[in-house]
């Protein structure tokens, strides 16, 4: 494999995009894989397991790679103080250009990117280069504002406050190739003085603002014309949005589900895993005009998941893999009513009434964590310590099996005494021991329910009806377990709690739709062609810690996410700590505080040292939210440079 680092590309407007460019050894001309990102090419995206071994993966295949850095991070120079913005977007239609006139490049490109790069790929497809054949998007979503706050509900722990602070720690740290002429400190310094403070104004736009329009891919749906292959999981947050891309987009789709979390197909975790092959043979349909009868395959192929023991980390999740058409056909819709005895039966119930709870903004410790980027942490564990705080509704035991494949969906006949209230919808399993394992959710903060584009403030007590998608899955509830759907208003510490105690109301004629399969079909496995890899270590990683602690005389709840790693620098040593805190009271929602300290230290061969140390504070009050943030970023001894931010945020419905 040949290599060339760090190689400088003019964009038209004269800004120099930075991209390491590997090669097979052999002279000759090839289709080529762009991956644009902000997660620091030199380091960090190298040994995260998004670009882990993927340019060897592609060149021994015979591809072209081109790993860059979106503009204003690490190496390549410019600012924007927007993720994703219309000229970053621009950027990428000129990289697929600018690549396929160079003499190694055949003229036919492809694009893929996991999260960030998954927007990344998806956005510039928008922009229709002309040269661009098909992108493979893996494990994103197709609105930017979902990212930061599902449906109305916004992400505290895992989002607004340690994926923040380590952007800043990020944007703090040198460029990770240092060139001897010196480009990297000038390109360094420009980046401080304009630093953009990702996410420090998210707070400011409502969910219907015209702000996440640019960013946000469902916007932009009848301009995507190349052939797309999306690539998620079950367990990371946007199982549904593969779904929605196929059913949406102009050109020749393909679907690939598994039980991960936010990671690679290869890499994922919990397991099985699958060979990267079936990416590559995409690849080598579109861009080699391989005729390997990958578009003879059902377009969407998935992991069929059964019961397992929860627990915070799980190796594997039993199953088999499943092949489909998209929409399946076969598939029917099962109504369960939700009766105020806590049954859950099709049958409608007779009488007019109400099952009642009391809001508690500490509930939620035991689902998942709602980030996936944890290393396999963060699974959701028995659900019974939160159904404390929850209404539950609950089948007899099933005769037979109920396969659930697809997005289900709440109707609900909802009133609250307070003006403003999340409600958090829960699909479980309940095992023959009672233990309880959740198998998907979906949440709506109440004033959203015309719309995110039509808030409206709850009339306390009043019965409205909320209609809302609960995430994507497939699963088989087996004979003798119960399914079980458990309603609350806390998602602690993922999401940031609504600020008015209250009293819930979840009435009659209140149902949720299943899609379901039939429980009989043939194995399919043999025919699938996905290879099998072997499932991670049954070991919990190391490097990332979680706790809860809780005081039960002020009813404070704290929640701790600690996270340390050390990996290799082209020039060093880069050694990453973060640690994020939660907390809320029990009878004071609107007071929760989520933080986190991000540090970025660069440890050179050379003996230098430079640290760089990204803060948020968001405080609650019952108006507004106060966020104050910082960088300080420190060369060996010496402060090199400190910034702070400080700003209060109308609550604006949440």
């Amino acid at each position: 494999m040949r290599f060339f680092q760090n190689t400088l590309i003019t964009m038209d407007d004269g800004i120099r995009l930075a991209a390491d460019i590997y090669l097979p050894d052999e002279d000759a001309r090839y289709p080529a894989v762009l991956y644009m990102g902000p997660y620091r090419k030199d380091d960090w995206i190298l040994t995260h397991g998004s670009v882990s071994g993927f340019p060897e993966i592609y060149t021994a295949r015979g591809y072209a790679v081109i790993i860059a850095d979106v503009r204003g991070t690490n190496d390549s120079e410019g600012h924007s103080h927007v993720m994703f913005s219309y000229r970053e977007q621009e950027d990428g239609a000129f990289l697929v250009e600018w690549v396929a006139a160079q003499d190694w490049s055949d003229g036919n490109v492809g694009l893929t990117g996991v999260s960030y790069g998954f927007y990344t790929t998806l956005l510039t497809a928008a922009q229709q280069p002309p040269h661009l054949k098909t992108i493979v998007p893996l494990n994103g979503g197709v609105s930017w504002q979902y990212c930061s706050g599902e449906n109305g509900l916004q992400m505290a722990l895992g989002f607004q406050a340690n994926y923040v602070a380590l952007q800043l720690s990020m944007m703090g740290a040198p460029p990770g190739y240092q060139d001897e002429a010196g480009l990297w400190r000038e390109i360094w310094e420009k980046r401080l003085e304009n630093l953009p403070g990702w996410g420090l104004d998210w707070l400011a736009y409502p969910p219907g603002d015209a702000y996440w329009d640019e960013a946000s891919v469902e916007t932009k749906y009848d301009k995507i014309n190349v052939p797309v292959f999306t690539i998620g999981g079950w367990w990371d947050r946007y199982p549904s949005d593969s779904l929605m891309i196929a059913d949406a987009v102009k050109g020749p789709t393909k679907i690939l589900l598994g039980p991960w979390q936010h990671m690679r197909p290869d890499a994922g975790i919990p397991g099985p895993r699958v060979d990267y092959d079936i990416v590559l043979r995409w690849f080598d349909y579109w861009l080699k005009d391989i005729d390997n009868g990958i578009m003879d395959e059902p377009l969407f192929s998935y992991y069929e998941q059964r019961y397992g023991e929860p627990a915070e980390y799980r190796h594997e999740i039993p199953g088999n893999w499943r092949k489909e058409s998209w929409p399946i056909e076969g598939a029917s819709i099962l109504s369960m009513h939700l009766h105020s005895d806590g049954s859950l039966k099709e049958d409608l119930e007779a009488t007019k009434s109400y099952k009642e709870y009391r809001y508690d903004p500490t509930i939620g410790a035991c689902m998942n964590l709602d980030g996936g980027i944890y290393g396999g942490i963060g699974m959701p564990v028995d659900q019974r310590p939160d159904e404390k705080g929850s209404l539950t509704y609950t089948t007899t035991p099933l005769e037979s099996e109920v396969v659930v494949t697809g997005i289900p969906k709440i109707r609900l006949q909802f009133s609250s005494s307070a003006r403003v209230m999340g409600v958090f919808v829960k699909l479980c399993d309940v095992a023959p021991d009672g233990t309880v394992a959740l198998i998907t959710r979906g949440q709506l903060n109440a004033c959203f329910r015309q719309g995110l584009d039509d808030p409206q403030w709850l009339i306390p007590n009043e019965v409205t009806e909320l209609n809302f998608d609960i995430k994507a899955t497939a699963y088989v509830f087996e004979p003798g377990h119960c399914i079980r759907i458990s309603i609350t208003s806390g998602g602690f510490p993922s999401v940031m709690p609504t600020p008015e105690s209250g009293t819930n109301r979840i009435h009659s004629r209140s149902f949720i739709e299943l899609p379901v399969l039939p429980a009989s079909r043939n194995e399919d496995e043999e025919t699938l062609r996905i290879k099998p890899m072997e499932s991670p270590s049954e070991e919990r990683p190391k490097g990332v810690d979680i706790e809860f602690a809780r005081n039960e005389e002020t009813g404070e709840v704290l929640a701790t996410l600690s996270m340390h790693s050390r990996f290799r620098n082209v020039a060093g040593w880069v050694d990453h700590c973060q640690e994020t805190r939660s907390t809320v009271l029990k009878d004071n929602p609107a007071a929760s505080v989520f933080e986190s300290v991000s540090t970025y230290t660069m440890e050179y061969d050379t003996g230098e040292c430079v640290r760089s140390i990204g803060t948020i504070r968001c405080e609650g009050q019952p108006e507004l939210m106060k966020l104050e943030a910082s960088l300080q970023v420190m060369q060996d001894a010496d402060e090199h440079v400190i910034r702070n931010w400080a700003y209060e945020y109308p609550r604006l419905f949440y």
